[in-house]
């Protein structure tokens, strides 16, 4: 699974607090049989114990509604009409948000223009002699790279050591930018046509920089608008 997504830390989380979540049941058990050792302290713990209990519960529950309501809008896209990529494969391969991207595409150009490359997760698509390659990522967590850089990093938790905080690089990846930059060149070599290159990133991270290629999905609309009046 992409370890890049959102959704893999969403997955990975609920089960270890549904993990967990059966532990605390099966302590409450052993201390129903045990309790009456020690009746307050017991009581004590089991109260404590259903209390996170309870707040776990709840985080499955909003977790899994989370999930729900984004496979819905999956399920109701453009995107899953015209590819019918399942559900599983789409989280699998960190594409499930991708409909973001290519919905508005779909409404906003010359449908007969567009192409999907999945090897990149690429939309390339034209709108009045305008061209353009739009590169999709889904992100989670705190991300260190910039534009210049080759590879781009997921970080770790935070940590302090001698009252400094440092990270731990955890994931590496090619930096969208150059990968989108890069097609973009080799299109024009194939196509003779000039593309204009953006990156859409969706998701819960953190980047210490900006770029004006990077855009969120919502900003298409203006982004191809502009465009047409280039």
């Amino acid at each position: 699974m992409n370890k890049k997504s959102k959704y893999y830390f969403l997955i990975t989380r609920l089960i270890l607090v549904f993990i967990i979540t059966l532990i605390i049941g099966a302590l409450l058990k052993i201390i129903a049989i045990y309790q009456y050792i020690e009746p307050n302290i017991f009581s004590a713990i089991t109260i404590i114990f259903h209390v996170i209990n309870a707040i776990l519960i709840i985080s499955i529950c909003l977790g899994v509604v989370y999930l729900v309501y984004q496979s819905y809008c999956y399920l109701s896209s453009a995107f899953y009409r015209d590819y019918k990529i399942n559900i599983f494969e789409a989280l699998l391969h960190g594409i499930l948000d991708m409909y973001l991207v290519y919905d508005k595409v779909k409404n906003l150009s010359d449908s007969k223009t567009i192409k999907v490359d999945f090897t990149n997760n690429i939309i390339t698509f034209s709108k009045k002699n305008k061209h353009f390659s739009i590169l999709f990522m889904d992100l989670f967590g705190r991300i260190d790279g910039k534009d210049s850089n080759d590879y781009w990093f997921s970080l770790s938790k935070p940590q302090k050591k001698y009252g400094k905080t440092s990270y731990a690089k955890t994931i590496r990846f090619p930096n969208p930018i150059l990968v989108n930059q890069k097609y973009a060149e080799e299109l024009k070599k194939e196509t003779g046509n000039e593309y204009k290159d953006y990156v859409v990133l969706t998701g819960f991270y953190h980047m210490d920089f900006t770029h004006k290629k990077i855009i969120p999905p919502y900003e298409i609309i203006s982004l191809v608008e502009q465009g047409k009046q280039d």
